[in-house]
């Protein structure tokens, strides 16, 4: 067999030039994996932080809407005048008289924040049925509802208004409160990815305070 050039460079293998292209290329393929992997993950990571944000506020937001419409005034026992269904009305705690477990008795529910968590808790009176005169129990069966507050969010999560089509806006407990205006955001991290919700929505207690 004839010796030549060509018969040379095929058993030499691959030249410095073509290692060089074969590396460029795999260096392109490795590239495009690594960006549609992270662009998978990205997006994996931002359905599942909004999949978790969406139902914790949902959840939070049903619960606190649950309890408010057992809110009841509680009476004055002396003078049978109302004294309200709240106790207290802050932008981010709000405590009130409800009949949660529907015995015809009234406990305090309380929602406040600490941190980025949003708890409830509840007291019941020491005597039953509660009246203005009971001794209440301290509270318990503290649950965090919300754990991911957005942390960037400082607004009010309870606005207190009497009804009508112009509803007066309260800052006191000692008021003719008749809904509360709920606005949760929660801010969830997943993958690196922060998925941020915010649901909205009005909760009316079971009827209007007259004084």
């Amino acid at each position: 067999m004839p010796f030549n050039d060509e018969t040379a460079h095929s058993e030499a293998g691959l030249t410095i030039a073509e290692l060089m292209v074969v590396l460029v290329l795999l260096w392109v393929v490795i590239a495009g994996v690594y960006m549609v992997n992270g662009a998978t993950t990205q997006m994996t990571g931002r359905t599942e932080a909004r999949t978790i944000a969406a139902d914790e506020v949902r959840y939070s937001i049903d619960t606190v809407r649950r309890d408010l419409r057992q809110g009841q005034e509680m009476v004055d026992a002396s003078s049978g005048l109302s004294l309200g269904a709240f106790v207290t009305a802050a932008p981010r705690e709000c405590v009130f008289y409800a009949d949660i477990d529907l015995d015809s008795s009234l406990d305090k529910v309380r929602y406040y924040i600490s941190g980025r968590t949003l708890y409830r808790q509840t007291a019941s009176a020491v005597t039953t049925p509660a009246v203005s005169t009971s001794t209440w129990r301290p509270y318990s069966n503290t649950r965090a509802l919300l754990t991911h507050l957005d942390p960037t969010w400082s607004g009010p999560i309870f606005v207190y208004k009497s009804q009508g089509t112009t509803p007066m806006v309260y800052t006191s407990a000692n008021a003719r409160i008749a809904v509360v205006d709920l606005d949760l955001r929660t801010a969830v991290s997943s993958s690196g990815v922060t998925a941020t919700v915010e649901s909205k929505a009005t909760a009316s207690i079971r009827s209007e305070i007259e004084y």
